[in-house]
């Protein structure tokens, strides 16, 4: 969805999904990328169970330190609760000058996915 509305928007995306996976070319995508963009549920905001993906992004920022680590809440029918939005504010802080995206992501919604694309390539 994301490569529809790069092309809707007359750009290119190259995605890789690691689908949270820990690999030698994982960390090496990170350090050749411009853009990490992390998709995050509420309940997904654990530090305990997640400090793995906040190393490795810290770690990828060493090397890559022009790399942007873009967080994205991931929802569901209706809009993140304010407990759950500060505890992804949390999380995304562990990671060096990661940002979390104003929009929310609703399932595989052309317009969310047109929202994230507007902000990740205009901003």
């Amino acid at each position: 969805m994301i490569v529809a509305a790069a092309n809707r928007h007359g750009g290119t995306a190259v995605l890789v999904d690691t689908e949270g996976r820990d690999s030698a070319e994982s960390r090496a995508e990170l350090v050749a990328a411009r853009l990490a963009v992390v998709p995050l549920k509420p309940d997904q905001a654990d530090l305990s169970t997640r400090y793995q993906l906040i190393a490795r992004l810290n770690a990828a920022r060493m090397f890559n330190p022009g790399l942007r680590v873009l967080f994205v809440l991931v929802g569901g029918a209706g809009e993140p609760t304010d407990a759950e939005r500060a505890a992804v504010r949390a999380y995304v802080a562990q990671v060096m000058s990661a940002t979390l995206a104003s929009t929310v992501i609703h399932g595989q919604e052309p317009a969310d996915m047109d929202a994230l694309y507007r902000e990740v390539f205009t901003a």
